[in-house]
């Protein structure tokens, strides 16, 4: 037991010492089973956790992890996370998230618990990830992605899906942001849909731009383009040039 930030005891693995020895660690996600090749150890001291290095495996999946984990101030960071895993894995973090195919992974978790340092890339060819939303399913089918992770930040080196009938590729935008539809204006607010994709500038930056290629639109790609023209209608009060 320790004290957490409001000072009350609570059950952490910040004072904990000792090791952990795991037989056999069995994962199972929808019709995905992942299993440990042998013996799951884990040491633990205060601070960190060191996970020794274990390879899970199963239906397109051969993945080694190993290295610490950091889990208090002072804690450092070197997990390696290296191989081939199944996106059924995503099952486990939302019950309606549905994906299938499977990822490269090749990422390194460095630095300290106060400042984590996530670099590496991870890899898509050919994915579909499913994703429900009320009483809509938006799917990216054919996915070809892949992410580069420099410190604390992520970059899209690419990504390339099939939208319903339509076919998108994004670069990685330049002075941009995510953003929610109530901050973007009146306009954009009153027609919020799941589908929607929304950018904000970025504090600081000089230079602003996204480039996107829409080929065999559908209505609802269409849809998104004139919702960014009169986005930048309410904060501009004028329709700018718009390049296709």
């Amino acid at each position: 037991m320790s004290e957490n930030d409001q000072g009350e005891e609570a059950l952490s693995l910040r004072g904990l010492t000792g090791t952990a020895s795991i037989s056999t660690l069995t994962i199972n996600v929808a019709e995905l089973s992942l299993s440990t090749a042998g013996p799951l150890l884990i040491d633990f001291k205060p601070g960190e956790l060191n996970v020794h290095e274990t390879k899970f495996t199963g239906t397109e999946t051969n993945v080694t992890l190993g290295g610490t984990i950091a889990t208090a101030a002072g804690g450092i960071n070197t997990l390696a996370i290296n191989g081939q895993i199944n996106l059924r894995i995503l099952g486990l973090f939302s019950k309606d998230v549905f994906s299938s195919g499977f990822a490269r992974l090749d990422v390194n978790l460095g630095g300290t618990y106060e400042k984590p340092r996530l670099t590496g890339r991870a890899s898509v060819n050919g994915g579909s990830v499913s994703v429900l939303l009320g009483d809509q399913r938006i799917t990216l089918a054919n996915l070809d992605a892949a992410l580069v992770f420099n410190s604390t930040q992520a970059q899209i080196e690419r990504l390339k899906a099939r939208l319903g009938a339509g076919e998108i590729t994004d670069r990685k935008p330049q002075g941009l942001e995510p953003a929610a539809a109530a901050e973007l204006g009146p306009s954009v607010a009153a027609r919020q849909s799941p589908s929607m994709v929304m950018f904000r500038p970025r504090a600081g930056a000089q230079a602003r731009a996204l480039k996107l290629t829409v080929a065999r639109y559908t209505q609802r790609a269409l849809q998104a383009k004139l919702i960014v023209d009169a986005k930048r209608e309410d904060r501009r009060g004028r329709r700018p040039r718009a390049e296709a």
